[in-house]
C-alpha cells in the first residue's frame, strides 16, 4: 500500500511539474502581450496565471509533503498539508479577483484603446495551454483537494482566456473598448465562486465536520442493524483528508456476542467502508451493563459492590 501511495504521489508530482513549466511560458507571453496591446483583461488574465503558477507550485509541495510517512510526532502523517495549501490558494484567488475589480472600475470610468488582434491571439494561445493543463489534472482533481484547488485556478484562467478572446473579437469588429474591463469583472466573479467552495470544504476539514456525504441518521441505523449491537454512543465522524475519513465510537453489545467481537468488528468495518466510505475506524465494545451516559464504564465498580454485598 505504501509503494502504491508513493507511486501515485510521484506521478501526480510529475504532472504538476509539467503544468508548472507550460504555465510559466504562458505567464511571460500574457504579460508581454498585455503591455503591448494595453489590454486590462489580458493583464488580469496574466495576474491570474501568476496565481496559477503559485498554486501549482504549492500543490506540488503539498503532494510531496502528504506522501511523507507518519511518526510519533505526527501520527496521522502530513495528509492535511495539502488542505492548508488548498485554502491558501483559494484565498489568493479571491485577492486577485478584488484587484481585478479595482482595475476594471478604473477602466470603466476612463476607457482606453486596446489592440484587439494581439489581445485575441495571445489569449487564444493561453487558452490552448490551459486546456492541456486541465486535461493533465482532470483525473486527480476528484480525489485530492489540493489538486482540485490548483485545477480551479487553471479552470478559472481558461474561462478568462475564453472571455479575453471574445473581447478581442468584439473590439476588432466594433471598437467597443469597455468590453475589456467588463469581461474582467465577469472573470472575477467566476473565480470567487469557485474559490469559496474550496475554502468552505477546507474549513470543514480543519473544524472536524462530518463529511457532507455521510447521513448520521443512516449511519447510526446501519450500525444498530448489525447482529448483536444494542446501542451506539460517543460517536464521532470526521475527515482526515479528502481521501481518508475516520470514525470512532462506543458500541454496546449483547453479552452473548462478546465472544464474537472479532468477526463482528470485521463485518462492521466492511459495512462502514463500502456504504459510507469510512476507511479508518476505532470501535470500543461495551456490554449491556455499561451506562452509555457515563464518561467511564461503571461495570467494574458495580461488580465490586455486588461482591461486597455478598
Amino acid at each position: 500500500m505504501q509503494n502504491n501511495h508513493s507511486h501515485t504521489h510521484a506521478a501526480t508530482g510529475n504532472k504538476l511539474l509539467t503544468a508548472l513549466a507550460v504555465t510559466a511560458i504562458i505567464l511571460v507571453a500574457e504579460v508581454v502581450g498585455g503591455l503591448l496591446s494595453n489590454s486590462l483583461a489580458l493583464l488580469s488574465d496574466a495576474g491570474h496565471v501568476l496565481t496559477d503558477l503559485l498554486a501549482l507550485a504549492l500543490s506540488w509541495y503539498g503532494v510531496r509533503q502528504s506522501g511523507r510517512p507518519a511518526h510519533g510526532g505526527m501520527t496521522f502523517g502530513y495528509l492535511r498539508v495539502g488542505i492548508l495549501i488548498a485554502a491558501v490558494n483559494a484565498v489568493s484567488v479571491i485577492a486577485i479577483a478584488g484587484y481585478i475589480f479595482y482595475e476594471a472600475y478604473q477602466r470603466l470610468q476612463t476607457p482606453q484603446p486596446v489592440a484587439g488582434l494581439l489581445m485575441m491571439v495571445v489569449a487564444a494561445a493561453g487558452l490552448l495551454v490551459n486546456l492541456g493543463v486541465m486535461a493533465l489534472l482532470w483525473r486527480d482533481r476528484r480525489e485530492n483537494l489540493n489538486i482540485r484547488s490548483a485545477f480551479l485556478h487553471v479552470a478559472g484562467d481558461t474561462l478568462s482566456s475564453v472571455g479575453v478572446v471574445i473581447g478581442g473579437v468584439v473590439i476588432l469588429l466594433s471598437g467597443y473598448f469597455p468590453i475589456d474591463p467588463a469581461l474582467s469583472i465577469l472573470i472575477g466573479f467566476v473565480l470567487i465562486y469557485g474559490a469559496w467552495g474550496i475554502i468552505k470544504e477546507s474549513l470543514g476539514i480543519f473544524l472536524g465536520a462530518t463529511p457532507s456525504f455521510v447521513d448520521m441518521g443512516q449511519l447510526v441505523q446501519a450500525i444498530l442493524q448489525v447482529p448483536g449491537v444494542r446501542g451506539v454512543h460517543d460517536l464521532h465522524v470526521w475527515t482526515v483528508s479528502p481521501q481518508l475519513h475516520a470514525l470512532s465510537c462506543h458500541i454496546t453489545l449483547d453479552e452473548a456476542f462478546l465472544s464474537q467481537r472479532t468477526p463482528l468488528l470485521e463485518g462492521l468495518n466492511d459495512m462502514l467502508l463500502h456504504r459510507f466510505d469510512i476507511e479508518h475506524s476505532t470501535v470500543q465494545f461495551d456490554c449491556v451493563n455499561c451506562d452509555p451516559n457515563e464518561l467511564y464504564c461503571g461495570l467494574a465498580l458495580r461488580v465490586e459492590e455486588a461482591q461486597h454485598h455478598h
